[in-house]
């Protein structure tokens, strides 16, 4: 029984001293792990009030090794990313996060708990008072690098699904079926008033687009993040398996 005791005791211990401890989980060393959330921003308005904005952000991170993180985030509305470097701190509880501007100059950092694989806490800009608060929802884990994300899938240019993204939102924001429409790739399967349908051509699908991209739907693929997709063999995962595209960025899959 003492010897259970001291077993327990030490076990105990390495938990609660084990660096991996909430910001590192599984096989994060061996997968690229993906947060959306957003960072709340005071923002000048009208007779120079100020109110708070939350300007949603997609980040990637690669836990390289047992408290380094290397990673890229952007803003939802930019095409371009942002450099990430830092560590794990506070005995695997918490993470700080340099972010560098395109001379290599950090300018800014986050500096945020780890609860259940979320991340959570200030954003502040270097040298400065400036400090906002920022939220980061674990979403999905992929492998891949930082910057050859979605080689699973057999996409060679990430930018090429991204592009693809965006180009999809905004027709479906705009209403331009035929947009959409030279996007998919035929013969595609549809759901129809709940039923999983036959394969459509172009025509086919032009005539029923409104069945499918119902106002319910549109908000789904308006709300997914267009960046840093989950990806498997089969193609490239937009929100929660709404769309689906293929290496070159063509929509094999709608799922409404």
């Amino acid at each position: 029984m003492l010897r259970l005791f001291y077993i327990i005791q030490l076990l105990s211990t390495f938990i609660i001293n084990n660096s991996w401890a909430s910001c590192i989980y599984g096989d994060s060393t061996r997968f690229l792990s993906i947060y959306n959330g957003y960072i709340e921003k005071d923002i000048i308005g009208f007779n120079d009030k100020t109110k708070m904005r939350r300007l949603p952000i997609s980040m990637i991170l690669d836990f390289d090794g047992r408290d380094i993180v290397n990673g890229l985030y952007s803003y939802e509305e930019s095409t371009s990313y942002i450099v990430l470097k830092g560590k794990i701190i506070e005995n695997g509880n918490a993470i700080e996060l340099e972010e560098f501007n395109e001379g290599g100059i950090a300018v800014a950092r986050f500096t945020g708990t780890c609860v259940e694989n979320n991340i959570s806490g200030k954003w502040h800009r270097l040298g400065t008072d400036i400090e906002w608060s920022f939220m980061l929802k674990h979403e999905h884990a992929i492998s891949g690098t930082l910057t050859d994300r979605y080689s699973n899938a057999g996409v060679t240019d990430d930018e090429v699904i991204h592009k693809a993204v965006a180009k999809l939102k905004k027709a479906v924001k705009d209403h331009n079926p035929e947009i959409v429409a030279e996007m998919v790739m035929y013969p595609i399967m549809l759901t129809i008033d709940g039923k999983h349908k036959k394969k459509y051509n172009k025509d086919a699908f032009l005539k029923v687009y409104d069945k499918v991209f119902t106002d319910a739907f549109k908000l789904q693929i308006a709300n997914a993040s267009g960046r840093n997709l989950f990806c498997r063999y089969e193609g490239v995962m937009l929100g929660g398996g709404e769309i689906w595209f293929s290496a070159d960025g063509g929509i094999i899959a709608i799922n409404n």
